[in-house]
């Protein structure tokens, strides 16, 4: 592999630390140790804006409770689901047996022997607690359950199988709640993990050391960016809105961009180009990369604009169930 191809990889699989990841990292690790430790179950939801890193936080929350082998069976504690698209009773159980590894019925087993076979292969891996990401596709527009149906799916979970249950999705997964009053009340208060805000000294200080860090990762294999680094960082903040996951995907393709070049230095046309191939949360009329001077009041538009971009998504889908 290249120095350029491990570059790309790098940065791909680079995990940057959000602001509120910590914070939630800490309070999902009490609650998954609490089922481990034979607590009652629990139900608990993180949303946020697609990009923001509730992947990430899934998959790290994976590795600090890794599988293992009792008498040579495999032992899955914490447990990462792929929500299915669209979701139904019999789909759900199916995917739950994909994540475990299990062997799956035929497609034509029925909806009961598909939550059987689950809830044995659960209690075979010893599973306490599962990770439901993208489950925000439960209440898309076009589902085949309705989300009160979806809750109480969840809610067997918790008071049949005695599993704990995390659901990581966009903003519009809250209507699962609000449809569903008893799991609603089994549940811990929604968790928001926002993008970076400019306007947050903290936060923003934050931002600047994870673009700091992919930098870095340039300049180990060689390439320099040829402009000034506030420039970049507030072109970058622009153009994600605040955005880790956005921020990535642009660093990613600035280094499948230079990858052939002799020279691999950076200038900030190589930017502007970069930033023009992938697809930005940030506001049209506030394109990254088009000047190096840019006010405050432009950074923390593109915030916000990320923040209402996830509430209008919320706002269709309900209005589209309606319908």
């Amino acid at each position: 592999m290249s120095q350029a191809a491990a570059l790309r990889m790098a940065i791909q699989s680079r995990e940057l630390p959000h602001a509120y990841f910590e914070e939630h990292m800490n309070e999902l690790h009490m609650r998954i140790q609490d089922a481990l430790e034979g607590n009652p179950p629990s139900c608990d939801m993180v949303v946020g804006p697609s990009r923001v890193g509730k992947s990430m936080l899934a998959d790290a929350l994976v590795r600090n409770y890794p599988e293992s082998a009792k008498d040579g069976i495999r032992q899955v504690p914490v447990l990462k689901v792929r929500t299915p698209s669209p979701a139904s009773p019999r789909v759900l159980p199916r995917s739950v047996l994909v994540a475990l590894k299990a062997p799956v019925p035929a497609s034509m087993a029925s909806t009961a022997l598909m939550y059987e076979r689950m809830a044995r292969q659960l209690k075979t891996a010893g599973t306490r607690v599962i990770l439901f990401d993208e489950a925000s596709q439960i209440v898309d527009v076009g589902t085949r359950m309705s989300p009160r149906a979806a809750g109480d799916w969840f809610k067997q979970l918790l008071d049949a199988l005695d599993i704990s249950v995390v659901l990581l999705g966009v903003p519009r997964l809250e209507s699962l709640l609000k449809s569903n009053e008893q799991l609603r009340l089994r549940s811990g208060a929604v968790m928001r993990f926002n993008p970076y805000s400019w306007e947050d000294i903290a936060e923003r200080r934050q931002f600047v050391a994870c673009t700091r860090a992919y930098v870095t990762m340039f300049e180990e294999t060689g390439s320099r960016f040829l402009f000034d680094h506030e420039a970049l960082v507030r072109n970058t903040y622009l153009l994600s809105g605040g955005l880790i996951g956005i921020v990535t995907k642009f660093m990613a393709r600035l280094a499948f961009d230079i990858k052939s070049r002799e020279n691999r230095d950076i200038s900030f046309e190589d930017c502007a180009a970069a930033a023009s191939r992938i697809e930005a949360a940030s506001n049209e009329d506030f394109p990254a990369f088009s000047a190096e001077t840019i006010a405050d009041v432009n950074m923390n538009a593109s915030h916000i604009f990320v923040l209402e971009e996830s509430r209008a998504d919320t706002r269709k889908t309900r209005g589209g169930a309606k319908k």
